[in-house]
């Protein structure tokens, strides 16, 4: 997939990064500034940055992460957005890219100072890790009979919405099957 590699072409010629937690529509605030000219650390940065595949899904928010590349005559290359510590915003693409390894970037981040992203994607999979662990508790305790309607109802608990009279009408019909259930 060429367009995978067309980020890095550009990234190639950059000298210096700079890089914001605080990620505002155009303006790098509390920047970070990291010297680039080490054929070395361009390296790393570039290989964290090495993107997977451009999906067509683009993420809703702002970001968390501000990079803004410059030359060396401290003219921006480009400027790219790490989001949720897995996927890229570029300019050059139509659509946000998911990173070969987000974990990387984040490192890479840490190790200039700039620990919150990393924190943060720490947290959110602790999180998904609780909320993995309770579906299935939840799944576990939940009749069998409502096995086909397991989808909508955890989709329910998730987006907060109220279920469809469909829905329970086809709730309360299945559990009158349930013989514990029955006369509620």
């Amino acid at each position: 997939m060429p367009e995978t590699s067309e980020l890095d072409a550009v990234l190639q010629h950059a000298s210096c990064v700079r890089v914001a937690a605080a990620v505002a529509s155009t303006a790098v605030d509390g920047e970070i500034l990291v010297d680039l000219s080490d054929p070395a650390e361009l390296d790393r940065l570039r290989t964290a940055m090495s993107v997977e595949a451009v999906h067509g899904f683009r993420c809703m928010c702002l970001g968390d992460v501000r990079f803004e590349f410059l030359d060396a005559d401290a003219r921006q290359l480009t400027a790219v957005v790490l989001h949720h510590g897995a996927t890229l915003r570029w300019d050059g693409w139509e659509s946000d890219a998911v990173l070969a390894d987000g974990r990387l970037l984040l490192l890479w981040l840490n190790s200039h100072g700039e620990s919150g992203p990393l924190r943060q994607f720490e947290e959110d999979e602790r999180r998904r890790g609780r909320m993995q662990t309770q579906e299935a508790h939840w799944r576990a305790a939940m009749p069998t009979t409502l096995d086909d309607l397991s989808v909508q109802i955890l989709s329910l608990s998730q987006t907060g919405e109220s279920a469809c009279l469909d829905l329970l009408t086809e709730l309360k019909v299945q559990l009158r099957a349930v013989p514990h259930c029955r006369g509620r």
